[in-house]
């Protein structure tokens, strides 16, 4: 308790010992609220007089100034007061609607009973009083001074109270004797005792509950003395919880009146009553509500019923807390109440409710309550009764309910003050000495003996020599009571503190329900965190001095906690017995889930969380120092036994951590009562002691293996060693972050990055294994025989494969966590298994060369076990790399380097990158199996190709030939039998495509050139009959595989062979006129014009001009040409007799102009559909000599255009044609006819002719270029020419004009 006194006194001052201005104000404060009542005074409860003199006691103010300061105050005008209402609910009112509901509303007001008025009143218009009225028994009349007092202002100069001892004419007894034998005196002479009945009489039911929500604070709507609620729309059970502070002049004779009306839309009362004058408001509503209960106006809101409460028979000191009847006063039939309406109701005083927040109040209270607490425990325990069980008498609950219900304090705050009292005492009893009676032995010492008299000494409650002899006997009885007997003494205080805190906190539990929820009618509820949003400011005191009441007992509570056993590892469940019992955690609990807590992270949480961790923390580090002393400590540097003890050590002592480690249900469940992650504050410790001792364990662990780098067995040693510890602290970190969700702060988040150098001789580790056992595997597997008759594949192969999954399953466990560095060691990995499977390939192919296998063999060849074995094995190893990319995590490891690195390229590019060396390993494993499959194909085929010759080049009928295809069928379906049980699915397809392509290649081999053309058909039926069996759905070959190059080339070749003669010519001239390649050398144009007209019988009349020809090569000896040009219709086998015709020849001149018109009758239309060509030949003129062959042009009949009858070739348009010079050519027809010529004349006299143009070319004499002429300087003349005749030909034949039109 604080001092009241002023103490410290300015040096040379003559002032007497003073009361504290702050202590002045405060205890006015609180004379005026027990000497002012408000409200009727029940005379159960303790009066003013009674309630002073024991705020004397509990303050322990000396008499005289007590009386002093309550004359004062008696003598002072009452403070004026407000009427709190609120209005909370109704339920069962009349339905005035069509609907069977009403829109209810309230009207409220205060006013004066017209029918009991007392001439008092107009004495008193101020605030009644139970001191200003005669007629109430309860109120006493004013203090009259006190007879022989000679008590003037007893300030001191500063406006400090003093008090002289020998200022008194009477002692303090008796002064104080005196004002209350006067104040008694006076108020039986002025009070007399009235008992009336109210004319109108309220029904209260006492069934209804206080709403369990503070209602939000309404204002008046228009004047002074109405006030109205909201509307609530179509209901019989409207919930409002509004409030209305309603100013009170005076209690005597003053009612409080609620109407409750059905809203109507068009005109209702609200608008009615603020039509009435201003001036004569009160007077109009009054008439207005008269005419409206008694149905003089109809057009406005119906009347639902109405309260009338006498204000002076509401009680001082009281929360009024009723549902009242809704009375109808209605003539005639009809309900006499309508419904009930729920009401709260309360004085509070005017000055200090309307202050912002009511801080001061609050703070008074809290002194009030503190004092009150503190007083009455002592006197409990001064009294010898036993421990206090914290509950008040009467007089002291009645004294904090007067001040509290009196100053606007809500009964939340009054309750959490309260609790915070108690907590304050328990403190102060708990301290050693007993600091409050210390304090109070310090005031008296400090006021001086003879400076305070006999009264106010004798009212403390212990007298020094009584607190000295209760020190003594306190100390006596500590030496000699037994250990037992003291346990249970402090175990029956402990058990009625709690019982007595346990019950404070109920109040506060049944005080936050009633803010959250009001209604029995509504659904709504308020969360507390939403009362908090809605008002930053609420409770905002009372959880400041709540919060540190709480702190210090929750700081009392937990000082054994030192004492209690170790709360790590967590093996015991009793330990959390002991630490509950010892440290009142059950207390603890429940004042931290108390509702009142904004959230969980308020002062009292953060401080038992706080002592709590710290006590887990400390036994965890104290058992993890245990652990880690009993590592080995190696001197100097690392020898290779020392390094592998310390890992395989470290790795236990980890061990034995996780399994200590791992979460605990009911240590979690018990902490987190009090907001404490136990498996976190566990982690968070262990986290930092592990992480610091395995740092420094893995530098040795890096500066051993720098050491030893160049010896591969140190290397692989401590490899997989440091290999073992990494995956034994990833265990540890799962475990962490089991019990640390969110890994905050783990500094194990990272331990990827401790082991960076290590991931690199894990990689060349992995390396020297693989490569190894790839080599062991082929070397013991000597007989190549199956691991099972199920599989097609020996052991070398599953050991290789087993390698290769033991490393992609040790990478998947190892699943490191840096970006940069997964994708680094996915790159090694996937290099490291492609190569281990090249290896495989090679060493076998390198093992098959050794034993002859690719060498030549002319004896009969058969499909051996051992070859497709060694097949599967290959493919077998080279089916894992199609693995890869989803054992190894491909997508998701580029995906993430992208997003690490924010480059979408680089991921795309490391991705291909993996792609490109799986594929390049499987195409080159591909091509080394390929190379075998195609040896086994060609030595089935040397055995097939005796067979094979006989159906080629059948000698005998056609039986011998059908008989020779049986044979050779028989002998490819046992070979092909045979590999298609061998070998492995996807193998068989490849081979049986090699055996294809090999008897392909056997018959273009065996075919014969130059024979008849049935030979060739016949062959193409055998070649069909074998394509036919090689598409079996057993053979499982699709047209793709069998129609390739061999396929094709073999299928023109038969084609070819199998035409005629004559069709074979008319392919050459075609493949001749079609062909667009530019000529090697230049030598020319010719100029023509080229027209068909139609004749009957389906032929055609071929019509052609020979214009000219441009740059022709000159053949003589002097440069120039003597030229002419020969017109033939080729092949000439389509006619009974060559059509053969020329122009003159042109002397000396490479351009000349010959302006000839030839015409062919009767040309078959099925020649020019055929391809049938014409034939222009350019020849040399020589007199003596034979002619000189110059060049040749071909062009398709099909060129030819359709003109009419009586239209000319002129009329068509001129075609320029290279001339060039034939070439020999190898393959297609030209070669084919050559074949012929043995036996066929017309392919013989056709090879002689071409031949003679192939050959006989001489060589051009002029100074001629080899490419075409730079301009067309020689051509513009004709073409001139050419325009201008064309020009007047048309414009001189009018059918020509007319058809053209």
């Amino acid at each position: 308790m604080p001092s009241i006194w002023v103490t410290n006194m300015e040096p040379g001052c003559n002032h007497k010992p003073a009361l504290k201005p702050e202590f002045v104000d405060f205890y006015t404060k609180l004379l005026q609220t027990f000497l002012h009542p408000l409200g009727k005074i029940n005379a159960s409860n303790a009066n003013p007089l009674q309630l002073a003199a024991h705020l004397q006691k509990v303050f322990n103010v000396p008499n005289e100034i007590h009386v002093d300061m309550m004359q004062d105050e008696l003598s002072n005008k009452p403070p004026a007061c407000m009427l709190k209402v609120t209005v909370v609910e109704a339920r069962d009112i009349l339905g005035m609607d069509a609907n069977g509901m009403s829109d209810p509303y309230c009207l409220l007001t205060v006013c004066k009973d017209e029918h009991h008025h007392s001439p008092s009143h107009e004495k008193h218009p101020h605030l009644t009083h139970w001191n200003s009225f005669p007629d109430d028994p309860t109120c006493p009349a004013p203090t009259p001074p006190v007879p022989g007092s000679e008590k003037v202002s007893r300030r001191n100069s500063d406006g400090r109270r003093s008090f002289k001892k020998g200022g008194r004419k009477k002692s303090d007894d008796a002064t104080s004797n005196s004002v209350a034998h006067q104040f008694q005196k006076q108020r039986s002479d002025t009070l007399t005792v009235t008992s009336r009945l109210h004319k109108r009489k309220n029904s209260a039911d006492g069934s209804g509950i206080a709403s369990p929500r503070s209602p939000v604070h309404s204002q008046s709507m228009e004047a002074e003395c109405v006030f109205k609620t909201t509307c609530q729309k179509a209901t019989l059970h409207p919930v409002w919880n509004e409030s209305f502070d309603i100013p009170i002049s005076s209690i005597r004779d003053t009612e409080l009146t609620l109407t409750m009306w059905d809203m109507d839309e068009e005109t209702n009362l609200w608008q009615a009553w603020k039509s009435v004058e201003s001036d004569h408001k009160m007077a109009g509503i009054k008439n207005l509500f008269r005419h409206i209960k008694h149905g003089i106006n109809k057009n406005t809101d119906d009347f639902l019923g109405q309260v009338v409460i006498s204000l002076t028979d509401l009680p001082a000191a009281t929360r009024v807390d009723q549902w009242y009847t809704l009375q109808i006063n209605s003539k005639g039939s009809g309900p006499s109440h309508g419904g009930k309406c729920h009401m709260r109701l309360q004085f509070v005083r005017e000055e200090d409710y309307c202050k912002a927040g009511n801080s001061s109040m609050l703070t008074f209270y809290h002194q009030l309550a503190s004092n009150v607490y503190r007083y009455e425990g002592q006197k409990y325990i001064s009294e010898a009764k036993g421990p206090w069980d914290g509950k008040l008498p009467d007089i002291s609950r009645h004294l904090l309910n007067c001040f509290a219900i009196q100053q606007g304090i809500s009964k939340l705050s009054q309750t959490l003050i309260n609790l915070s009292s108690l907590l304050e005492f328990h403190h102060h009893q708990s301290s050693p000495a007993y600091d409050f009676l210390s304090f109070t032995r310090l005031s008296i010492n400090s006021l001086g003996r003879d400076e305070v008299d006999s009264v106010s000494v004798n009212s403390l409650p212990e007298s020094l020599d009584n607190i000295q002899r209760a020190g003594e006997e306190k100390g006596q009885k500590d030496v000699n009571s037994k250990p037992g007997e003291e346990k249970g003494k402090e175990d029956s205080d402990a058990s009625l503190m709690d019982r007595a805190l346990r019950e404070a906190m109920f109040h506060v539990h049944a005080e936050m329900i009633a803010e959250t929820t009001f209604s029995i009618y509504s659904n709504e509820a308020k969360d507390v965190t939403q009362i908090y949003a809605e008002n930053p400011q609420f409770l905002s005191y009372e959880l400041e001095v709540t919060e540190s009441s709480i702190s210090t007992y929750i700081d009392y509570c937990m000082s054994p906690v030192v004492d209690c056993p170790a709360l790590f590892p967590p093996s015991n469940v009793q330990v959390l017995d002991i630490l509950k019992s010892k440290c009142r955690l059950n207390n603890i609990s429940s004042l931290l889930q108390m509702k009142v807590w904004k959230d969980r992270n308020s002062i009292p949480h953060q401080r038992v969380r706080k002592l709590l961790e710290g006590a887990i923390e400390s036994d965890t580090r104290r058992w993890l120092s245990n652990k880690l002393e009993e590592l080995p400590q190696p001197e100097g540097s690392l020898k290779p036994a020392d390094l592998l003890k310390l890992l395989d050590r470290l790795g236990e002592g980890m061990g034995d951590m996780m399994a200590v480690l791992r979460p605990t249900k009911e240590y979690q469940n018990f902490f987190m009562r009090f907001t404490v992650d136990y498996n976190k504050v566990v982690a968070g410790e262990t986290d930092r002691m592990i992480s610091a001792s395995l740092r420094d364990v893995l530098n040795q662990l890096n500066q051993y293996q720098v050491r030893y780098q160049k010896f591969p067995e140190n290397i692989a040693e401590s490899s997989k060693a440091s290999l073992k510890l990494y995956m034994t602290v990833k265990k540890m970190y799962s475990v962490l972050k089991a019990n640390n969700h969110t890994c905050d702060g783990l500094e194990m988040t990272n331990y990827h990055t401790w082991f960076q150098e290590g991931l690199i001789f894990w990689l060349v580790t992995f390396k020297y294994e693989t490569f190894d056992r790839v080599r062991r595997a082929l070397e013991m597997d000597k007989d190549v025989a199956l691991v099972h008759s199920v599989v097609k594949y020996s052991n070398s192969a599953v050991d290789a494969q087993s390698c290769f999954a033991k490393v992609t399953e040790e990478w998947q466990k190892i699943g490191f966590e840096g970006v940069d560095s997964r994708c680094m060691a996915i790159t090694k990995i996937t290099d490291l298994i492609c190569e281990g499977a090249k290896l495989y390939a090679a060493s076998i192919h390198k093992k098959l060369e050794e034993n002859g296998f690719y060498r030549s063999n002319s004896g009969q060849f058969d499909i051996k076990d051992k070859l497709c074995i060694t097949l599967n094995n290959i493919e077998h190893v080279r089916a894992y790399l199609d693995n890869l990319p989803v054992l190894l995590d491909w997508e998701q490891t580029v995906n993430s380097l992208a997003s690490h690195h924010d480059n979408l390229a680089a991921g795309k590019l490391t991705y291909s990158t993996l792609q490109r060396m799986t594929t390049k390993a499987s195409r080159d494993i591909i091509n080394m199996s390929g190379l075998l499959e195609r040896k086994i194909a060609d030595k089935m085929c040397q055995e097939v190709i005796k067979v094979l010759g006989k159906v080629v080049n059948p000698r005998g009928d056609g039986g011998a030939k059908e008989e020779h295809l049986d044979e050779f069928f028989t002998y490819i379906d046992h070979n092909l039998e045979t590999l298609y049980k061998q070998l492995m699915q996807q193998i068989f397809p490849r081979i049986v495509e090699e055996v294809w392509n090999a008897l392909l290649r056997g018959i273009i081999s065996l075919m014969q050139i130059g024979k008849q053309p049935q030979y060739y058909q016949e062959l193409r039926e055998s070649l069909e009959a074998l394509e036919s069996y090689f598409q079996r759905p057993g053979l499982a070959l699709d047209s793709a595989k069998i129609q390739g190059y061999q396929y094709s080339f073999l299928l023109s070749q038969l084609d070819l062979n199998s035409l005629s003669t004559h069709d074979l010519m008319l392919r050459y001239y075609k493949e001749m006129a079609t062909d667009m390649a530019t000529p090697g050398e230049y030598f020319g144009h010719l100029g023509i014009r080229m027209a068909c007209k139609e004749e009957t019988g389906g032929e055609k009349t071929i019509l052609i001009k020979v214009c000219n020809a441009v740059d022709l090569p000159g053949m003589d000896r002097s440069g120039t040409s003597d030229p002419f040009i020969i017109v033939e219709i080729l092949p000439e086998t389509a006619f009974d007799k060559p059509l053969v015709q020329q122009t003159r020849h042109v002397q000396h001149n490479l351009n000349p102009v010959f302006d000839e018109t030839f015409q062919i009758p009767s040309v078959p239309l099925e020649l020019i559909e055929a391809g049938g060509v014409i034939s222009l030949t350019v020849m040399d003129y020589d007199v003596l000599w034979s002619n000189d062959f110059i060049g040749e042009a071909f062009i398709p009949l099909q060129q030819a255009r359709p003109i009419s009858m009586n239209q000319s070739v002129d009329h068509c348009p001129v075609i320029m044609m290279p001339v060039k010079r034939p070439h020999a050519a190898s393959g297609g027809a030209f070669d084919i006819l050559k074949n012929r010529s043995k036996w066929d004349k017309i392919a013989r006299a056709f090879h002689t002719r071409r031949l003679k143009a192939i050959e006989n070319q001489k060589p051009r004499t002029d100074k001629g270029t080899s490419g075409p002429p730079l301009t067309n300087a020689r051509l513009a003349p004709f073409l001139r020419q050419t325009l201008v005749r064309l020009h007047s030909y048309m414009y001189s034949v009018p059918a020509l004009t007319t058809d053209k039109s």
